[in-house]
């Protein structure tokens, strides 16, 4: 052991451990420049890719109109402030210039020795960019203000509908349009029969109220956007709806129209229809989707009830041939919050949102362990008295 020659020994082991590593080394650094040459063949390809479909896409759709594409139509009715081909330049610029220096960057990766686009070209292409967005902003801002107020045009007529009288309320088509039986808040471009192109409708909703007149009367109200008071009630007034009346029947524009220089600012029509108390009102079924069963809208016509003869009764609709439903007022023994017993009955009631926490027993009655004198529960929700101080 005192022959052997440590140093020349731990010199190889020196060398072995070096040309590991640098063996290591090598195979790291091609992995790695396989891997950046990949991430800059993907840059190119999306750099690349992108840019050529916004030249198809929007460039030449929206500047030259190489492409007659129908959206373009809606585009221009959505009022956006400015034209078409500047809108497009703009988004070209503002998407364009970020993934054409993705698309550089890729290049630089791949190709050694690259020559410089130069620094006046950069900052040119800096500012388009700063330009694009700002001014895309602007406008956006703008098309934000197209609907910062709305104004109503409203209208009212007497309908020769008595107490006595049976009133057939439905919805009508034109069988131009003929676009079925639904309400909608968009908007289509259309024709009419003279052929202008109009903006079509189905934004319509119908509510029926009771009233104490001796005769019934309709309200049309119509209702438009824009960034002036003024400009909304102008919008609202050249919306275009009817009605037509005859032998009882009362036939109501499931559409509204208006002409396409007043362009798209959300123009809708709301009838209200009062009838007098002892009416007997028929709505057919193309009334389902179109009248309103919001409680703070006041509408007494009840989704359900189409197809019936109804009584009209203050603020409400009488139905004696409607089905009924038994499962809306009566408690189910089964479900899960009900605990009866033979001395106390508990149970969890839901109504409109809220719980309650009902007990009966023979000491009185507790509502969320509150004593009350009385506990009154319909359709219409909960009714609670609650007990007096003095009792």
């Amino acid at each position: 052991m005192k022959d052997v020659d440590y140093d020349r020994y731990g010199k190889q082991a020196s060398t072995g451990l070096a040309a590991f590593l640098e063996a290591i080394g090598s195979i790291l650094m091609f992995c790695l420049k396989v891997f950046v040459k990949f991430i800059g063949a993907i840059l190119i390809l999306v750099g690349a890719s992108t840019l050529i479909g916004l030249f198809v896409a929007l460039f030449s759709v929206g500047t030259f109109n190489i492409i007659d594409a129908p959206w373009t139509d809606y585009v221009e009715m959505a009022n956006i402030g400015a034209p078409l081909w500047l809108m497009s330049l703009l988004v070209f610029f503002a998407v364009g210039i970020p993934f054409f220096f993705l698309f550089y960057l890729g290049l630089k990766i791949l190709v050694k020795n690259l020559k410089s686009i130069g620094t006046t070209a950069k900052f040119i292409l800096l500012g388009l960019w700063l330009a694009s967005l700002i001014m895309l902003a602007v406008f956006g801002i703008r098309q934000a203000t197209e609907r910062a107020l709305d104004a109503d045009i409203v209208t009212t007529e007497t309908v020769p509908i008595t107490a006595n009288d049976t009133l057939t309320l439905k919805m009508q088509n034109n069988l131009k349009y003929n676009k079925g039986y639904r309400r909608q808040n968009d908007f289509e471009l259309m024709y009419d029969d003279d052929g202008n192109r109009i903006l079509y409708s189905r934004d319509v909703r119908l509510i029926v109220k009771s009233t104490q007149d001796s005769i019934a009367s309709i309200q049309i109200l119509k209702n438009a956007e824009g960034s002036e008071y003024n400009d909304a009630k102008r919008y609202a007034s050249n919306i275009n709806y009817n009605y037509t009346f005859n032998n009882n029947v009362l036939a109501l524009d499931s559409y509204l129209t208006t002409g396409t220089e007043n362009k798209y600012h959300d123009q809708q029509v709301e009838v209200t229809m009062f009838l007098p108390v002892g009416t007997t009102l028929y709505a057919d079924k193309n009334t389902y989707d179109y009248h309103s069963n919001d409680s703070w809208r006041g509408d007494i016509l009840d989704h359900g009830q189409e197809e019936h003869y109804l009584i009209v009764e203050k603020d409400k609709m009488l139905c004696e041939t409607c089905p009924v439903d038994t499962n809306d007022d009566d408690w189910d023994t089964d479900d899960e919050n009900w605990d009866n017993d033979d001395d106390e009955f508990n149970a969890k009631i839901n109504s409109n949102g809220e719980e309650f926490n009902v007990k009966i027993n023979e000491n009185g009655i507790e509502v969320n362990n509150e004593k009350v004198n009385s506990l009154r529960i319909n359709g219409d929700g909960i009714e609670i008295n609650s007990r007096s101080d003095d009792n």
